[in-house]
């Protein structure tokens, strides 16, 4: 987990004079068998001035990427809402036992008022239950 902070600290210091604050969200339990690919743990550090999102969890890492950039849709004082995609990530059909790489897409929404994050993943063409999480400043 530290690894990931010093990735938005270091982000933080480069976009020093766009970005808000970073931030640590761990995101509500969930079964191993539930589908989607939301992550336990996400990190996000918004650049509101260039309309984007820098985002870091286990997955981005693990696929070779410090970081992905997601794009603001919405920007008021109660939520930031941003979406980002992460492809290439090997799936395995449980009926067939057959996998390909797909294409991961994620839609967050932040909440101010309480530091409360919702995440949805999209995988080809299946929208998945969203997942809640509490978030604290990093």
């Amino acid at each position: 987990m530290k690894r990931y902070a010093a990735i938005l600290l270091a982000l933080g210091f480069a976009t020093q004079s766009h970005a808000e604050q970073g931030w640590e969200c761990t995101m509500e339990k969930q079964s191993s068998l539930t589908p989607g690919a939301v992550q336990n743990i996400i990190y996000f550090l918004p650049d509101i001035q260039n309309g984007e999102v820098y985002v870091v969890d286990p997955l981005i890492v693990h696929l070779g990427h410090e970081y992905v950039t997601a794009e603001i849709t919405s920007n008021t004082e109660e939520r930031l809402n941003f979406h980002w995609s992460v492809g290439d990530v090997r799936t395995t059909d449980i009926g067939t036992g057959e996998g390909a790489p797909q294409k991961w897409y994620y839609k967050a929404v932040f909440i101010r008022k309480n530091n409360n994050l919702a995440v949805r993943s999209v995988s080809g063409g299946e929208t998945y239950t969203p997942r809640r999480g509490v978030c604290k400043k990093t």
